[in-house]
């Protein structure tokens, strides 16, 4: 038996992603209505009359009837059982809210719909076979990683896996494992007859899904360059103004979020910049994980070593369960080593290996310990 399964990423998030929520949400109450509230199959055979009251035929897409302009998507928040729907969830939330913080709730929203409605008439317009129903998040969610992929190639997503007897995790970045996964839909969309007659999945709405949100990504850097974001919070103060007041809610919103905007410009001089207008004259700083990498990215780009050694034990002060810490503190023992402070870069390491050891950096500390010991 092989199980792969994406458990997380290096982005974060600067607020709840409200939207990404209500759908989950809404996904769990239909199917709680499904299992424990809907009319069971037998009292249907005996009642045809109860049949709308089924969620799946309800509110499913009918192959047959091109007049059900509500349920391409009505049909995203049915499930066929618990596992159908808790592996769509996975995948919403772990692409959907870093979506949702970037663009805003509204537009979000919009393009998830939208996301449905073209991954469901891309299935209706290849498909040949009897009339059946299509339920299910995942041609939606396929446009979102979609889009995902355009934003976020460079991400390191990490999977966990169960094979036979032995369990772990990898990582891989999306501009490899989002591919991977869609060269997997049309693989079996060309296997599969009659798409989904024999396997009951609908690959053609995972692949038009996927195909709508990268083109909708790339049309929207087209129009609009760098600044696609949207913010529908109320406004934070400017950023020196929060500084000076120590409102630590806005500067972990406004801080966080200006240095994450100038690191996807690749402007490094100006995150630095910004870092020490929050920065300045604080023991600790409530910025998001997120922005300490991008800050110690742009120190390292700048051979700053004294800065990225500052920015490093402030980002371990503020995140020291953080996933994205192993790479910064692993770059921090190479600094302390090539500046010759040997027995530094031993504490930094010793500290990576014991505190980390599942992480691949982790793992390279302690294997990097082990050949000095044996020298």
């Amino acid at each position: 038996m092989r199980v792969i399964i994406p458990i997380g990423h290096d982005q974060s998030i600067r607020r709840l992603p409200w939207v990404t929520i209500s759908i989950a949400a809404i996904c769990t109450i239909v199917q709680l209505y499904a299992q424990f509230g809907a009319p069971s199959l037998m009292a249907v055979s005996e009642n045809l009359a109860l049949l709308d009251k089924i969620p799946v035929w309800r509110l499913g897409y009918h192959t047959d009837d091109s007049r059900q302009s509500l349920a391409l998507v009505t049909s995203a928040f049915v499930h066929a059982g618990w596992l159908h729907l808790i592996g769509n969830m996975l995948f919403l939330w772990l692409v959907g809210s870093v979506l949702e913080d970037r663009w805003g709730r509204a537009k979000f929203l919009l393009f998830y719909v939208a996301s449905a409605v073209v991954a469901n008439l891309a299935f209706a317009a290849v498909y040949h076979g009897p009339t059946t129903i299509l339920v299910g998040a995942s041609g939606a969610i396929s446009g979102v990683m979609g889009a995902f992929l355009v934003y976020y190639a460079s991400t390191q997503i990490t999977f966990a896996y169960w094979m036979m007897m032995r369990t772990g995790t990898f990582r891989l970045a999306a501009y490899f494992a989002l591919p991977l996964w869609l060269a997997e839909q049309i693989l079996w969309f060309y296997l599969d007859r009659e798409d989904g007659a024999i396997s009951g999945v609908a690959y053609a709405a995972h692949i038009g899904g996927f195909v709508f949100g990268v083109a909708f990504a790339l049309a929207t850097n087209l129009i609009y360059g760098k600044r696609d974001h949207e913010d529908d919070e109320p406004a934070e103060p400017p950023l020196p103004v929060a500084t000076a007041h120590r409102q630590t809610g806005a500067i972990r919103t406004q801080g966080s979020r200006e240095i994450l905007d100038l690191a996807r410009a690749g402007d490094h001089v100006r995150v630095l910049a910004a870092f020490e207008a929050v920065a300045k004259d604080a023991a600790s700083v409530p910025l998001t994980d997120g922005a300490f990498t991008a800050v110690a990215l742009a120190a390292d780009a700048a051979g700053d070593a004294e800065g990225y050694e500052r920015i490093a034990a402030m980002f371990d002060h503020e995140h020291p369960t953080s996933t994205r810490l192993p790479k910064v503190l692993w770059r921090l023992a190479e600094r302390q080593r090539d500046a010759g402070r040997i027995d530094d870069a031993v504490v930094t390491l010793g500290s990576l290996a014991r505190r980390f050891p599942d992480d691949p950096s982790g793992a390279r500390a302690a294997e990097a310990l082990q050949q000095r010991a044996a020298r």
